[in-house]
């Protein structure tokens, strides 16, 4: 259980480390989701095909 602490204006907190973990995996996931749909996006409209990208006939 994560505990806050008020001092001088500001929260500090204290959390388990694998509190910690579970936010940086789910940040990381954020990021790439956000990539491939930037990396959609372009393709869709200006039909740029990202770097390294390999596009098969179906």
């Amino acid at each position: 259980m994560p505990v806050s602490v008020f001092i001088d204006g500001a929260y500090i907190r204290a959390v388990p480390a694998y509190q910690i973990w579970q936010f940086e995996v789910a940040m990381g996931i954020v990021a790439l989701a956000r990539k491939l749909l930037v990396a959609l996006w372009k393709y869709v409209n200006a039909g740029v095909v990202i770097e390294g990208a390999v596009i098969k006939t179906a």
